[in-house]
C-alpha cells in the first residue's frame, strides 16, 4: 500500500461519517441540479412591438406669374428660394399616412400662424415646445380640417396656399401698431395630425405635427419643413420563451454528478464491507508507522547518504533513536551525515564511541492487506488436532506422518499378517494381551 492509500485510507476510517453525510448531501443536491439543468428552461421576455410607424412629406412650388429673363411663365418645384415679384404665392401638399397592419382614422388640421416670440423659440419649436415659449403676439389665418380612414401604405394629401409677401406686410403693420418689434417674429403654415383607431386590440390615439416656416422679406422666401420625422408608435409584449436545455451544462452536470454518486456508492459499500464483513478500513499500526518513516525519509533525503557501514562502526555502543527525525537532529547538531546501510536497512550516525542507530518499521506484509479480516485465521498457522474416522479416538503423532511399523519391536511379516477379529466368537485361538506380546 502507497503512502497515499494509506492516507487516503487513515482519513476515510477517522472521518467516515462526516464525509458519508457530506456525500450524500452533495449527490442529492447534484440529482437537483441535474434533473434542472435537463430540462427546457421557460423564461418571459419583453419585447418592443411596433404596431405602426407615422409618415409625412411636404412638397412645396410656385407659378410663376411675371415672365423675367430668368424664368418663364412655369411652375417652380421644391426652390430653396422664391422671389417675391416672380412668384408671390406658395402651394404644395402636406402628405401623412402611416406604415403597417392598422386602419386609423387620420385627422390633418392646418393653419397659417404669424406671431412674435420670445428668442430662443426657434423654427425647429414643436407644438410641446410652444407651451414653453413666451408668446409676444400670434394671429392665425386660414384654419381647414381634412379627414379619412386610412390603411397601412396609404396617404392623405393636404394642399396648402400661402402669400408669404402678404404675410410679412401683415407682421410690419402689427408692429407698427405696436408700436414694438419686440421678440423674434415667425410666419408658418402648421399641421396637426391627429390617428384613432384599434391596432392589435389596442386603441390608438396618437397626435403629431409639423411645420412649413417662410422666412425672407418682400424680395425672396425661403421654405423650411420641419417635424416631419414622427416616432413609430411601439407596444410592449410579454411572451413566454421555452429554451433547450444546454448541452455544455448538461455535460458538465452529469459527469460532476456521476462522480459524486460513485463517491457516495464506494463509502457505502466501505461502510457496509467493515460493519458486516470485518473489513478492516483503518491502516494498521505498521502501515502508519511505514508511512511516517517514508515521509521523513523524503523530507531528509539531503542529510542521507546511502553506503556499507563497516563492522567497526557497528560494533560501537549503540544508542536506539525512535525516529528517523530524531537521527537527522543528531546527525546535524554533530555535523556529521546519516548513513542507510545497504546491508541491513538501518541508518546510523557515527559519533565517537557511540553509534546512532534508527531501524525503519518493516513494510506491510499480505496480512495487511486492506481486504484482511481482523483478528481471522491464516493457513499453517492452525494448531488444533485432526483426527481419523476409524482410529477411536487416535491422535495423530506430533510428527505429522503416519508411521506403518509397528512400535512393539515386531517384523514387517508379522505387521503384514491378518489381524484377529476381536468381535468373533467361539475362536478357538484366543487373543493375545499387549502385555503378553510385551514379555
Amino acid at each position: 500500500m502507497t503512502r497515499g492509500g494509506t492516507r487516503v485510507r487513515a482519513l476515510i476510517a477517522d472521518n467516515y461519517r462526516a464525509l458519508l453525510v457530506v456525500c450524500l448531501v452533495a449527490s442529492a443536491v447534484a440529482g437537483v441540479v441535474v434533473a434542472d439543468a435537463v430540462q427546457a428552461q421557460s423564461r418571459t421576455v419583453s419585447e418592443q412591438r411596433t404596431l405602426y410607424e407615422p409618415t409625412a412629406s411636404v412638397s412645396h412650388g410656385a407659378d410663376v406669374v411675371t415672365e423675367t429673363p430668368v424664368y418663364d411663365r412655369e411652375r417652380l418645384e421644391n426652390r430653396p428660394v422664391y422671389f417675391a415679384n416672380v412668384s408671390p404665392v406658395i402651394s404644395g401638399n402636406v402628405t401623412v399616412g402611416h406604415q403597417g397592419d392598422a386602419t386609423l382614422n387620420t385627422t390633418v388640421e392646418t393653419a397659417v400662424v404669424i406671431r412674435a416670440v420670445a428668442s430662443g423659440g426657434g423654427s425647429d419649436s414643436t407644438s410641446e415646445q410652444d407651451t414653453e415659449t413666451t408668446v409676444y403676439w400670434e394671429r392665425t389665418f386660414a384654419r381647414n380640417t381634412t379627414s379619412e380612414t386610412l390603411e397601412g401604405g396609404e396617404q392623405l394629401h393636404v394642399p396648402y396656399a400661402v402669400d408669404a409677401t402678404a404675410l410679412f406686410d401683415r407682421v410690419d403693420a402689427i408692429q407698427r401698431a405696436l408700436d414694438s418689434s419686440a421678440g423674434e417674429t415667425q410666419v408658418f403654415l402648421r399641421a396637426t395630425v391627429h390617428r384613432r383607431g384599434q391596432v392589435s386590440g389596442r386603441a390608438v390615439d396618437q397626435s403629431d405635427g409639423l411645420r412649413i416656416r417662410f422666412t425672407g422679406d418682400d424680395t425672396a422666401v425661403r421654405v423650411e419643413p420641419s417635424g416631419l420625422d414622427a416616432p413609430p408608435v411601439t407596444a410592449t409584449e410579454r411572451r413566454t420563451v421555452t429554451e433547450p436545455p444546454n448541452g455544455p451544462v448538461v455535460a458538465v452536470s452529469l459527469v460532476g454528478s456521476v462522480i459524486l454518486w460513485l463517491l457516495t456508492f464506494g463509502l457505502v459499500i466501505v461502510g457496509v464491507a467493515a460493519r458486516y464483513r470485518d473489513v478492516r478500513i483503518a491502516p494498521t499500526d505498521t502501515e502508519l508507522a511505514r508511512s511516517q518513516f517514508e515521509t521523513e525519509r523524503e523530507e531528509f533525503a539531503e542529510w542521507i547518504s546511502t553506503g556499507t557501514v563497516p563492522e567497526s562502526i557497528r560494533s560501537r555502543t549503540a544508542v536506539e533513536m525512535d525516529s528517523l527525525t530524531g537521527l537527522v537532529d543528531v546527525a546535524i547538531d554533530t555535523d556529521s551525515r546519516v548513513i542507510e546501510s545497504n546491508d541491513d536497512g538501518r541508518f546510523y550516525v557515527p559519533d565517537g564511541e557511540l553509534c546512532y542507530v534508527y531501524e525503519p518499521p518493516t513494510e506491510p506484509g499480505a496480512h495487511d492487506d486492506v481486504l484482511a479480516v481482523p483478528g481471522g485465521t491464516r493457513g499453517g498457522d492452525d494448531e488444533s488436532t485432526f483426527e481419523f474416522p476409524d482410529s477411536e479416538g487416535t491422535v495423530l503423532p506430533e510428527g505429522g506422518i503416519w508411521s506403518e511399523e509397528p512400535d512393539d519391536g515386531s517384523t514387517e511379516a508379522d505387521a503384514g499378517a491378518e489381524a484377529p477379529d476381536p468381535t468373533r466368537a467361539g475362536d478357538d485361538d484366543p487373543t493375545a494381551t499387549p502385555e503378553e506380546d510385551d514379555d
